[in-house]
Formats: C-alpha cells, structure tokens, sequence
C-alpha cells in the first residue's frame, strides 16, 4: 500500500461520504480524522504494522463505520492510535488524544475516575492485545466520541473483578448483577471489551462486550431478553441471516471470530439501556460479495433502504468483491428497535485482505474440508 496513513484514510473518508450523501464530506469530517490520527498520520504506510492493531485482521490501526436506521447514515471513524512499537509509548499516544476530544467538548472525568485499573503500570500489565481505541461520528454538530478499554489488561482472571469495580467507581453497582445474569445465560464470563461515552450527560453509556463461545442463537435470543425493548426473535434471525446458521458459535482461532455480545447502561438503572449483537461477518462468507448480498437483503427485510449500504460498499472497494474477504468485517444490530440499528463495519485493508474461500457446503460436497471456511 503506497502512501501515508492519512492519505488512505481521507480517500475511504471521500468515497464513503460522497456515496453516503452525494457529496463531498465537510471539512469538519476531514479535520476530525486528520487530527485523531495525529502525526503519525503523515508516515507511509510500511509493508508491515509497525504496531499490529486488533482493529484490522491484517494489523491496520483504523476503520470507519456507518450506522443505518431511519434518516440519514451516520458515519463513524475507530482509531488505535499509534505511537511506537510498544504498549507504554501507543498507550500514551492514545491518552494525548482525549486532549483533542476535551479542546472539541468531550468529557473525560469518568475516564479519570477508573484510569488506574484500567491503564496499570508495566508491573500488572498482562495482555497488550488492545491498549486504548477511540471512535468519534464525524457528522456535523457536538463532538460524541466513545473510549474503549481492555478489560483483560491485567489478565483475563481479573477481568470480571476489575469491570466490577469499574461499575462500581462510575456509579452504576445495580447494573452489574444484569451483567451476571449475561454471564449466566450466555455461560461466559470472557468480556473481549469494555467503552464509555466521554460525556457527563445522563444518557452517557458504559459498554461491556461479551465473546460468548459456544453460544447459539437462541442462548444469545435469551440474553438479548435482558433488555426492556427486546423484540422476540430478532436476535436469533439476525444471527441466522449474518452467520447462516443457528450456532454454535466456535473460537476457532483468532478470538475476533466470535460474535460479540454487548450491553449499554446509562445512569444507575439496572436494565440496559440497549443490547447490541455484533458478528464477525468476514469468518462466515466465502468473500465479500456474499457478505454484500447478506447485508443487503437483512436491510430490505427489516424495511430499511440497502441502497446506502450498497453505494458504500461498492465505492470502498478497492478490489472485486469475490476476490477477498473482510472490506465487511463486523456487522451489528442494536436490538428493539423497528427499523432496526445496523451498523457495517468496514476494514481499512491497508496490508491485506483475507483470501477468499470455498463456501463449506462445497468442500463438503468433494468429501473434505476448508479449514478457513468459519461455519458453526
């Protein structure tokens, strides 16, 4: 990939809006990525990451998203910001980046009431998988920007003990035994992720992210009951239309290819205030013209417009769709809602996308297997 950083990103920022809104995206959009993504910004993009990013299976430290409801989409930009070849120097790079969002109107005290247990110093450090990411909307108006934490920083045995406390300092302890019901329903305890709205507003969200392995879609349906507005059935068919089955859904490996279960509250209300049911599109197709054809038809039949949607894709593409997989990485439903809340999730590809596969069936159909081809 030639060119800097910022470069690719402004290019998918231009395809993706003028597709969107039929126009070119304003300059406060193009001022907001530039300035998330900083210095670093202006270096080219090297053959390989010099700090290997989660947020994209080929290490790449950022990716947009549109969210699709009534009205207009609403695009969004998730960035890890980099800093060096290490987790103290990118860490640190990230928390110079709440400057940015407090100079534009974010709020960052609830960030400082958890920063000890969730940034520990390199004595408790014990998982540098994820170190801080930040996703803002780029739509005009007041800045609304989410940070994300790793719950297993200081190791997947303290993860639960240290949301708890998390809840705890935020001011929201009624929420947790809902969290625990999660747990129980879901029968995982494994939190892949954890957010917070930097706002101090009372309808300022925590967020914590579940990767229940093993799930099925009537385990996730039954979670998804945990939520006042829980529509019956909506979490179990959106799971079969994204994955093409009814689970269970297996690690394999890496862990990203599980789907993501995730609640929101907001205040000290121990009912969520939304459930959101996340799945890793890219590990269930063969490439992206399937993911496409998926998507689409998800929309049209919760009576959204994919039109949108498509323009989006098709505009990103940098490659034939069939000739890879992963422009679609992650596609979300917030639940209770109708229309619904879809959000896709597309990868930045600055390294590679992933190859694309043989459908299941048909490895099935020869008497052998695709051991890439991810099906539960």
């Amino acid at each position: 990939m030639s060119g800097t950083f910022a470069a690719h990103a402004h290019r998918q920022l231009d395809a993706l809006w003028t597709a969107l809104h039929r126009e070119p995206p304003p300059a406060s959009a193009r001022d907001l990525v530039s300035s998330m993504m900083g210095s670093w910004g202006s270096s080219p993009v090297p053959k390989a990451p010099p700090w290997p990013s989660d947020i994209g299976d080929d290490g790449s430290p950022f990716e947009f998203s549109v969210a699709f409801a009534k009205g207009a989409p609403d695009v969004r930009f998730l960035v890890e910001a980099q800093g060096g070849r290490d987790w103290a120097s990118v860490t640190d790079a990230a928390l110079r980046l709440n400057d940015l969002f407090v100079a534009r109107g974010a709020d960052t005290s609830r960030l400082e009431l958890v920063r000890d247990l969730v940034v520990p110093s390199a004595d408790h450090l014990r998982d540098e998988r994820v170190t801080l990411w930040h996703t803002a909307s780029l739509e005009p108006g007041p800045i609304r920007v989410k940070l994300y934490f790793n719950p297993n920083v200081r190791g997947a045995d303290q993860a639960v003990s240290l949301v708890r406390r998390v809840f705890e300092r935020l001011g929201v302890p009624r929420a947790w035994p809902t969290v625990e019901e999660a747990f129980r329903r879901l029968r995982t305890t494994e939190m892949f992720l954890f957010s917070l709205d930097l706002a101090r507003t009372d309808s300022a969200r925590i967020k914590v992210y579940l990767h229940p392995e093993g799930a099925t879609a009537d385990d996730l349906e039954s979670a998804a009951r945990l939520a006042p507005r829980a529509i019956a059935g909506e979490i179990r068919e959106f799971c079969r239309a994204m994955t093409g089955s009814d689970g269970p859904y297996l690690r394999r490996t890496p862990a990203s290819r599980l789907p993501s279960f995730y609640m929101a509250f907001t205040r000290d209300d121990p009912a969520p205030s939304d459930v959101t049911m996340q799945v890793p599109i890219r590990f269930y197709v063969p490439d992206d013209r399937v993911a496409r054809d998926r998507i689409s038809g998800y929309l049209r039949a919760r009576a959204l417009d994919p039109s949108p949607y498509e323009r989006a894709v098709d505009a990103l593409a940098a490659r034939p769709l069939e000739g890879g997989r992963g422009l679609n990485a992650w596609v979300s439903l917030r639940a209770g809602s109708s229309p619904p809340l879809v959000t896709v999730y597309f990868a930045a590809e600055l390294y590679r996308p992933l190859d694309a596969i043989e459908p299941l069936d048909a490895a099935r159909s020869r008497g052998g297997s695709s051991p890439d081809a991810v099906s539960p």
